[in-house]
């Protein structure tokens, strides 16, 4: 059980206001799993069956992507997001970002680049005046998110 009078003298341990789950999309993990299940068995029968040491790393390099593969796949199947009161977190497997929400100068939504095109279509990115000065974040429901990080779309449409 917890107690709320603890969690909330904690400055990140917040009440959710709005929670996210992005997980993999269908296609990405149709594909990766065969695939690397095919390199971590493949890897480890060509190492036992073949001679030569050649042979034998070049297996075991193929054997150990695949396992990195699988890992990967189970540590990273979704993309969380918490809006809270104060903070906004975000996690990915053993990933996790903190942003205080009176940093978010401004967010806008775009279509998805870079890794995470394997969670969704559409991200929003959250500008902050630290680091690179935007922070994207996969979601299937951009307005949802922003709504929920602003309390409107006002701070959306300042931005564009």
């Amino acid at each position: 059980m917890v107690n709320l009078r603890i969690a909330r003298e904690d400055d990140r341990e917040e009440i959710p206001i709005h929670f996210e789950g992005v997980p993999l999309k269908p296609a990405i993990r149709l594909a990766a799993w065969p695939s690397s299940l095919v390199c971590a068995i493949g890897g480890i029968a060509l190492m036992v069956m073949r001679p030569g040491w050649v042979i034998e790393v070049g297996a075991a390099l193929v054997a150990a992507i695949g396992v990195v593969l699988i890992t990967a796949l189970v540590r990273c199947r979704r993309y969380e997001m918490v809006v809270g009161e104060k903070w906004f977190f975000s996690t990915l497997g053993p990933f996790k970002r903190h942003i205080p929400l009176q940093l978010v100068e401004g967010a806008f939504e775009r279509p998805a680049e870079s890794w995470r095109r394997l969670f969704a279509d559409r991200e929003l990115v959250l500008q902050v005046p630290v680091g690179t000065g935007e922070d994207p974040f996969p979601t299937r429901d951009p307005g949802e998110l922003l709504a929920a990080l602003v309390g409107g779309p006002e701070l959306g449409e300042r931005d564009g």
